[in-house]
This record gives C-alpha cells, sequence and structure tokens, in this order.
C-alpha cells in the first residue's frame, strides 16, 4: 500500500526488508545504543563512509534522514543498501518527492526522499 500522488502519478510506497544475520543478541546489555543521522541524499561522498561509521559505532536503532531512492541511479535505494551492508532490518518511508531526472538514455526516473529505521532487533 502507499500513497498516491495523483497529479503524477506516483505512489509513494512504504518498504521494508530483513538482512539480520540470526546472530543472537546479547541479552546482558541493559541499555539500547540509538543514532539519528540526516544523510541528505546519501551522503555528500555515498553510501560508504556513512557505513563505515555506522560500523564502528555498532548502534543498536539507526533512524535515518533524507535517505534517497532512484535519484543518483534507478536502482539505487540507501536504506535496503545500508540495512543489508550492516545486516539489519529496515523501514523506509517517503517523505518526498524530487524532480525526476533523466539519465543520458532520456528514461525519466522517479527520486525519492524519506526517513528510515534501521534495527539489529527484528521489526514486526
Amino acid at each position: 500500500q502507499g500513497l498516491v500522488d495523483k497529479g503524477r502519478d506516483t505512489v509513494c510506497n512504504f518498504e521494508q526488508g530483513s538482512f539480520r544475520s540470526g546472530a543472537p543478541l546479547d541479552e546482558s546489555k541493559s541499555e539500547l545504543l540509538v543514532f539519528a543521522y540526516n544523510i541528505e541524499n546519501n551522503g555528500r561522498n555515498g553510501l560508504s563512509p556513512i557505513i563505515d561509521l555506522l560500523n564502528l559505532t555498532q548502534p543498536d536503532i539507526i533512524l535515518l534522514s533524507e535517505v534517497s531512492r532512484g535519484c543518483s541511479s534507478p536502482s539505487e535505494n540507501g536504506a535496503q543498501e545500508i540495512a543489508q551492508a550492516l545486516e539489519m532490518d529496515f523501514a523506509y518511508s517517503v517523505a518526498f518527492i524530487q524532480q525526476p531526472f533523466r539519465d543520458g538514455i532520456s528514461n525519466v526516473t522517479e527520486c525519492t526522499n524519506g526517513n528510515a529505521i534501521l534495527t539489529r532487533l527484528e521489526l514486526i
């Protein structure tokens, strides 16, 4: 299901997936580390530095804003790529739609930005 912008025939889908490795969580931990990060269009230098930082800090829950999907390439999906790299569950929802761009082959691609939650815990 998703929101539909009838003027543009755009469907703003909610998306979620799981890349958790199945490794057990450390149940002796009494606290969760939560990391909030505005990555504005998947980062000035791409996703790799963002993934490196998140790997270094090892948060249990990550709140991302301005995550792009389909903006630099049709297959780009920032939330999914970060979740897969960190072996986390994720949920992504569109916050706004940017102007479509032409990718050099004159194909118009939909570009969305939104918010994502990534977690080492199971999303229900």
